[in-house]
């Protein structure tokens, strides 16, 4: 199941538009993630989030959401993750970014698993099949 969390993670790394200020921040967060320094993603990943929310830019803000609910899994902070993951699900879900949505929904998976509730994660596991079916 970590293998969710991985392509939920790849999935959320992929930008499709000119980078930005939201962009420079995923970047940002990502190489102190990657570095190891999770307290300063995570912080990038909530300033990325937010600046997407306030240019009322849904694609961008489930990327972030995706990026900062994976960071907090890494730091075992579950029940921000799980918000953050639901958050980006929505958002991914409502504009139809079917990669996204899975890689949320993988993070939802991952986060079951990690808390032992076997049943929720394999339940999640198929929905999360189900968003990646429909992704182009």
């Amino acid at each position: 199941m970590l293998g969710l969390l991985h392509i939920g993670l790849l999935a959320a790394n992929q930008t499709q538009r000119p980078p930005n200020l939201i962009d420079s921040a995923l970047t940002k967060g990502k190489a102190q993630r990657d570095t190891g320094h999770l307290p300063e993603a995570i912080r990038q990943f909530e300033n990325a989030a937010a600046t997407a929310r306030q240019q009322h830019d849904a694609d961008r803000e489930a990327r972030s959401l995706v990026l900062l609910s994976g960071a907090q899994v890494l730091t075992f902070d579950y029940r921000a993750a799980l918000t953050h993951a639901q958050e980006a699900l929505t958002l991914a879900r409502q504009s139809r970014d079917y990669i996204v949505a899975g890689a949320a929904s993988g993070n939802i998976t991952t986060m079951d698993m990690q808390v032992g509730d076997f049943p929720s994660a394999e339940q999640q596991a198929s929905r999360t099949i189900e968003l990646l079916e429909h992704a182009p």
